[in-house]
C-alpha cells in the first residue's frame, strides 16, 4: 500500500498492532476498531498522548472498545490482510491532516484526527463519547508538536559530534539551482542577506537549503525535496525553506535514519559569504536537530564561466551523512553520553495543559486548604481540585481553570465538572 510508505515507525506500529487484533478475532479485514485498539495498545507516540489527555481514563475506553469488537467469522488474516473501507477512509483523511500541518508523513497523531473525521462508525462515536473531539484533539497535536521541536532546538545547543560507526551508514547528494531576479529577498541557508535582487522559486528559492533537503532525502533513498514539497501547491507558496529542511530532517527519523553531518558548497559571483557562514551554519543545525559542529559551509565563484560566472543565478551542492537509528545507535544515544535527555512523548505534554481541558484524575489525598482534594497525573504532576475533598480514594472529572510551574515541575488548579464525571461537586 503505498500509505505505508508514509507511515512514522510508531504510526506503523498502531497497524501491526491492528492487524494482530484482527488475527486474533479471525477477520480478514483491519475495521476503524481495531485501528484505535493499535493505537490504545502502542501506549506512547503523540496520537496517544492526545487520547489521554483528552479521554483521561483509558482503561475504560478500551475496556469498552474491547466489548463492543465481535469475531467475525473463521477466515485466517493473511500477512497483507486489507482495510474496510471504513478504515481506508479514515487513512485518507489521516494523510490529509498530514498535510494539512505541512508534512509529508502520517503520524499516530494523525491516524487519530482520521478516526474523529469518519462520523460514521462505532469508534468515531465511542471516541467523543469520552469528550475525544476533533477540533481539540487537533490543537492538542499540534502543540504536541510544537513543543517536541521547541526541546530538540534547546538540546541542539548541547550536542557535539560523535564518532560513528562504521556499519549503518548513508551519504547522499542535493544540488539546486535558481535565477537572480528584482523584487526577491535573497535568502541562503536560512539568512536574508541584504541586496538589490533575490533568487526566483516557489519558496523562498533558498539553493542551500534545498540542497541540503535533497542531499538527506536521498541518502535515505526518500525521492527529492520536488516529490514532497511540488511547486504545484499552493501551500508552499513562499515557504521558509528552513521548516522544508526541519521536515525532512523528521521524515529521516521517522523512516529509520539519524542525520548526522552535512558540507554544502555555495557557487555565487556575489555576495561574499563569509559574513553569513556561522549564521548559516546555525540555521541548518537548528532545522536539522543536529550540532553545530556537524555543519560545513564554504562559497566558491565560477571564475565569470556560466549563468553563475554571468550573475545570473545562484546554485549549490551538498553531501550529507545518516547513521542507521537502531537499538545501539539513535538520537537517544548520541543525546545520553553527553549529558542531554533524549525527549520523551510525556514530557513533551507536561507544559500542555490548557484552562477548561477536562480528565478523569483519582483523588490521593486532602489539600491544605479546607474542601480541596489532591491527585496526581501518570507523568507525576499534581492535580489540585476545590470541593473534592470528600472523595478521597475516588476518581472524578474535572476541569482545569490555572496552572503554575514550579522548581518541582508544573501544577494544576481545577475545579469538579457537574454531572460529567463520576462525581458532581455538590455540597
Amino acid at each position: 500500500m503505498e500509505l505505508w510508505r508514509r507511515l512514522t515507525n510508531r504510526a506503523k506500529r498502531v497497524v501491526v498492532n491492528a492487524h494482530n487484533e484482527a488475527a486474533r478475532q479471525r477477520t480478514h479485514l483491519i475495521g476503524t476498531d481495531h485501528l484505535l485498539w493499535g493505537m490504545l495498545t502502542l501506549g506512547e507516540g503523540v496520537g496517544w498522548q492526545v487520547l489521554y489527555i483528552l479521554a483521561g481514563d483509558l482503561d475504560t475506553l478500551r475496556i469498552e472498545l474491547e466489548e463492543g469488537m465481535e469475531i467475525e467469522g473463521e477466515t485466517e488474516v493473511s500477512g497483507d490482510a486489507s482495510f474496510t473501507a471504513e478504515a481506508r477512509e479514515i487513512l485518507s483523511a489521516a494523510l490529509d491532516e498530514a498535510k494539512q500541518m505541512h508534512l509529508p508523513f502520517i503520524g499516530t497523531e494523525h491516524l487519530l484526527l482520521g478516526l474523529l473525521r469518519v462520523e460514521s462508525g462505532r469508534t468515531s462515536q465511542l471516541l467523543r463519547l469520552h469528550r475525544v473531539q476533533l477540533d481539540r484533539a487537533r490543537e492538542y497535536a499540534r502543540r504536541l508538536r510544537e513543543v517536541e521541536v521547541n526541546r530538540r532546538k534547546e538540546m541542539i545547543g548541547k550536542l557535539e559530534p560523535i564518532e560513528l560507526p562504521a556499519k549503518g551508514t548513508r551519504t547522499g547528494i542535493g544540488y539546486d539551482a535558481h535565477r537572480l531576479v528584482e523584487g526577491r529577498k535573497l535568502v541562503l541557508g536560512g539568512v536574508e542577506i541584504e541586496g538589490e535582487k533575490g533568487l526566483l522559486g516557489h519558496s523562498d528559492g533558498d539553493v542551500v537549503l534545498h540542497a541540503t533537503a535533497d542531499a538527506v532525502l536521498g541518502a535515505c533513498g526518500l525521492g527529492d525535496i520536488g516529490m514532497h514539497f511540488p511547486d504545484t501547491d499552493e501551500r508552499y507558496k513562499d515557504a521558509d525553506s528552513r521548516a522544508l529542511l526541519q521536515v525532512v530532517a523528521e521524515m529521516a527519523r521517522a523512516n529509520g535514519w539519524e542525520p548526522v553531518n552535512v558540507d554544502v558548497s555555495i557557487l555565487a559571483e556575489a555576495p561574499k559569504i563569509g559574513p553569513y557562514r556561522d549564521a548559516m551554519r546555525k540555521a541548518i543545525a537548528e532545522a536539522m536537530g543536529i550540532a553545530e559542529a556537524c555543519v560545513n559551509v564554504k562559497a566558491t565563484t565560477n571564475e565569470g564561466m556560466g549563468f553563475v560566472g554571468l550573475g545570473e543565478g545562484i546554485a549549490a551542492m551538498a553531501v550529507a551523512s545518516v547513521a542507521e537509528a537502531t537499538k545501539a545507535y539513535g538520537g537517544a544515544q548520541i543525546a545520553r553520553p553527553q549529558g542531554v535527555e533524549p525527549l520523551k512523548v510525556n514530557e513533551a505534554a507536561q507544559p500542555v495543559h490548557l484552562p477548561g481541558e477536562e480528565f478523569v484524575v483519582a483523588i490521593m489525598k486532602e489539600g491544605k486548604e479546607p474542601r480541596q482534594g489532591v491527585g496526581y497525573l501518570a507523568d507525576g504532576t499534581m492535580v489540585v481540585v476545590e470541593g473534592a475533598a470528600r472523595y478521597l480514594g475516588e476518581s472524578v472529572r474535572v476541569a482545569v481553570t490555572s496552572t503554575l510551574q514550579t522548581s518541582a515541575g508544573e501544577m494544576i488548579f481545577a475545579v469538579m465538572v457537574a454531572g460529567r464525571g463520576e462525581h458532581s461537586g455538590g455540597g
